[in-house]
């Protein structure tokens, strides 16, 4: 998949923010501030450069494209209003297991949205 290694990361990272809730060992806060600032330098910043690149250049390619990215779009999209959503949670009730909820749902987003668009973009 398209954001395996992004993915893997965040997986990776969730894990340690879970052990430290479940341990009682502390403040989870940094380490929610790590994970929104992983979902925004690897998942966000790709999604952007994707619009302002690829999908346009597609979409001039093949007129009449428009239709098949306006999905994408919506999905990252969604995912930057969720990664807010994170960061005012952590800022205000620092509810983990909210946190962790949205997390695990943003994943699931993001593994359907690399299936899409496997099957909508051009093989290389």
């Amino acid at each position: 998949m398209i954001h395996d290694s992004a993915i893997a990361d965040i997986e990776a990272l969730t894990e340690q923010i879970m052990e430290k809730m479940n341990l009682g060992t502390g403040d989870a806060r940094g380490l929610i501030g790590n994970l929104t600032d992983l979902w925004r330098s690897r998942i966000l910043s790709h999604a952007e450069e994707e619009e302002d690149g690829l999908y346009g250049e597609i979409e001039r390619a093949e007129p009449g494209s428009e239709c098949k990215f306006e999905r994408m779009k919506r999905d990252h999209e969604i995912l930057g209003i969720l990664v807010q959503q994170i960061e005012e949670i952590n800022l205000s009730t620092g509810n983990i297991g909210e946190i962790i909820g949205i997390n695990s749902a943003m994943l699931r987003i993001l593994e359907l949205h690399d299936r899409d668009e496997e099957e909508l973009l051009p093989d290389p």
